[in-house]
């Protein structure tokens, strides 16, 4: 979350889509990291990635416009097909 947060302010004018997992140590997870993100460009495109199903997850974060949800494991087609799909 902060390397994130640290490339965000480098190359924010840069950046069209956060690929980020929901659970990440430190104090930021993936959800408060994109709200924060996206508080600053609301049309920032997000795709969170987890281990647990989108239930889990809940169902609520991953139906947002402009976010996408990948469960782990996944093919590098699917990431592909999933940001075409977001962007």
């Amino acid at each position: 979350g902060a390397g994130a947060l640290e490339v965000w302010e480098q190359h924010k004018g840069n950046i069209d889509l956060l690929l980020t997992d929901l659970v990440m140590p430190g104090r930021l997870n993936g959800n408060e990291l994109a709200d924060k993100l996206r508080s600053e460009r609301p049309n920032l495109k997000v795709i969170f990635t987890s281990g647990y199903s989108a239930e889990v997850v809940g169902v609520d974060v991953v139906k947002q416009k402009g976010i996408g949800y990948l469960q782990k494991p996944y093919q590098p087609q699917k990431l592909a097909s999933t940001i075409r799909e977001c962007l």
